[in-house]
């Protein structure tokens, strides 16, 4: 179908002839038009908090499991494969568990956007529930893959105590069901407990589905950080109005009408042929019935980080000051809290080693000085620049993968071939005035 009307971006993006930029969509989001943006978030958002997305070739959680031992990387969130070898999972879960990382700039960009009263959803795949701990209601998320929240016995399905089950995924321990009931089922053992994760084979949930609606009532769409390579996740794309502008914040272009769709198959499957996408983002305007008049795209593609994104786009609402300083106020306290509980575990595992009285002078001053050096490395850095480019430009980079348990629908790791550069591209390389520095 052409496009032939002007999009609501028309109204800030005067020049007929001109790409819309994430400058047209800050503009929009500003404005009291937006009052319903539904996000969905991917890996991206969560990696400058530290953890790894799933597929990148070196640092991606599945170039690193060799030490487990798997018969393939997937494996270890197969559903299948956990309840007969749950040790790789729960060896996995000490890295993985949330307490262990910080949410990033853009999990307290999305915190604000609610305050703001512009957030209607939050679609996330990543199951770190770093959303939650920037502050983020939980009405406001949907958790399509799930997450560590709540955990229950995948043979009874009791749900367990969270502060027993964090226990057991710190230690790395087996989680098994304590119910009798349970236990006579299964020989004394107990059925084997996991955490509300989405493993492969296993179904969404319910929330999931219960809110697919709030899709069709969005103003304002923001895809960050994610391949858009597992259904039914990918194809939430399609699922706003079609006057609703939707911007890309990622690494790479992804999910482009005609590009290769190879969302609809599983990587042990028939992985050398793809159709092509009959639906999906248009950035470059090829639905356009008149192609010298750009104010029908709705499409805005931002290629970098998505910290990188959620920045420009406070900067141009008038909000950047806000989400540094939320960030670094909130960020500050988890070091302390972190320093306090490193030194506290610190100092108890050195009493039972030596006991109080058992160390010389000599000693007592060594292990002070320590506990300081290792406080003092653990402070982040603080010191950042301010300088900035365009974004518009031909993707490059890294697959950002979903950091997420996938559903028995799964992907392809294969990566897309370098586009040529278009137009388009070569409209968004002008300088801008600014870029917001991490």
């Amino acid at each position: 179908m052409s496009l032939r009307t002007p999009s609501v971006l028309a109204a800030f993006n005067p020049d007929k002839a001109a790409f819309p930029t994430i400058e047209t969509v800050g503009k929009l989001l500003a404005s009291d038009k937006i009052k319903k943006v539904v996000v969905l978030a991917g890996a991206g958002v969560s990696t400058a908090s530290g953890i790894p997305d799933f597929r990148s070739p070196d640092t991606g959680l599945y170039a690193n499991l060799a030490k487990y031992k798997l018969p393939y990387p997937e494996a270890i969130f197969e559903i299948g494969y956990f309840q007969s070898t749950p040790q790789p999972f729960f060896t996995l879960s000490k890295e993985l568990y949330p307490g262990n990382f910080h949410p990033t700039l853009t999990h307290y960009f999305l915190r604000l956007l609610n305050e703001k009263g512009k957030l209607l959803r939050v679609f996330t795949q990543n199951i770190d529930t770093l959303d939650r701990l920037a502050g983020l209601p939980a009405e406001r998320i949907v958790e399509a893959h799930g997450s560590f929240a709540t955990s229950r016995c995948i043979k009874c399905g009791t749900e367990v105590d969270g502060e027993w089950m964090k226990e057991k995924c710190l230690k790395g321990e087996i989680a098994r069901c304590a119910e009798e009931r349970c236990k006579k089922r299964t020989g004394g053992k107990g059925g084997l407990v996991k955490p509300d994760i989405v493993f492969f084979g296993e179904g969404l949930p319910n929330r999931f589905f219960e809110r697919l609606s709030d899709l069709k009532e969005a103003d304002l769409l923001i895809t960050m950080g994610t391949s858009l390579q597992v259904q039914p996740f990918a194809s939430l794309i399609d699922r706003v109005p079609s006057s609703c502008p939707r911007l890309l914040i990622n690494l790479e272009r992804v999910g482009d009408i005609g590009s290769e769709d190879s969302s609809s198959f599983s990587s042990g499957g028939l992985s050398s042929y793809f159709p092509l996408r009959e639906s999906g983002f248009d950035f470059d305007g090829l639905s356009l019935r008149d192609k010298s008049d750009k104010r029908p795209i709705r499409d805005v593609f931002f290629q970098g980080k998505t910290d990188e994104g959620a920045l420009e786009l406070a900067g141009i609402c008038g909000w950047e000051e806000e989400l540094r300083e939320i960030w670094a106020r909130e960020k500050k306290v988890f070091d302390e809290q972190k320093a306090a509980a490193g030194a506290s575990s610190e100092g108890a595992t050195q009493s039972e080693k030596t006991g109080t009285d058992g160390l010389s002078a000599a000693e007592k001053e060594a292990d002070k000085v320590a506990k300081e050096v290792s406080r003092a490395v653990e402070q982040p850095k603080s010191k950042r620049t301010d300088a900035t480019e365009s974004q518009h430009q031909d993707a490059t980079g890294e697959d950002l993968a979903e950091q997420v348990s996938k559903l028995s629908v799964s992907t392809s790791t294969s990566a897309e071939e370098p586009r040529k550069e278009t137009s388009h591209d070569q409209a968004g390389k002008k300088a801008e005035d600014r870029k917001p520095s991490l």
